[in-house]
């Protein structure tokens, strides 16, 4: 469990103010400016996702903990919420070629882990409320 961080209703609405928190950390952790910028599309995704997922779809109404912490040489982000739980183990990971296909004939979803798992691993999602992806 994340013992500080910040809490943010589990709603779209709090995108935006998840992605300037990200945002700040990185920076005064001094990475790069694409750095930042791939952090904060990583972020916005999974928040995302717990939002829409965990929360929205599954009739659900919580809120959403985001942490920062630097642990050797990473940047380590962690998301947690007590929405809808998800673990990857149990989904198929999109191969590159499904990506070829025209966005009107692809199926829907499987973006995010495609993107998400190489960084953060299957071991990442330790615990039902616990995500953590490193940068």
């Amino acid at each position: 469990m994340l013992r500080t961080g910040l809490r943010f209703r589990g709603t779209l609405d709090a995108l935006a103010p998840i992605r300037k928190y990200v945002e700040a950390v990185a920076q005064s952790a001094h990475l790069e400016r694409s750095a930042v910028y791939r952090l904060c599309l990583a972020v916005d995704e999974i928040a995302t996702n717990i939002v829409v997922h965990g929360y929205e779809e599954a009739g659900l109404e919580g809120d959403l903990k985001v942490g920062a912490s630097v642990e050797g040489d990473n940047l380590v982000i962690q998301l947690e919420d007590h929405g809808k739980p998800y673990d990857p183990n149990f989904h198929n990971v999109p191969e590159v070629k499904d990506f070829s296909h025209a966005l009107e004939s692809r199926k829907m979803g499987g973006l995010g882990i495609y993107w998400h798992l190489p960084r953060a691993g299957r071991s990442g999602w330790k615990e039902r409320y616990y995500a953590t992806y490193c940068h």
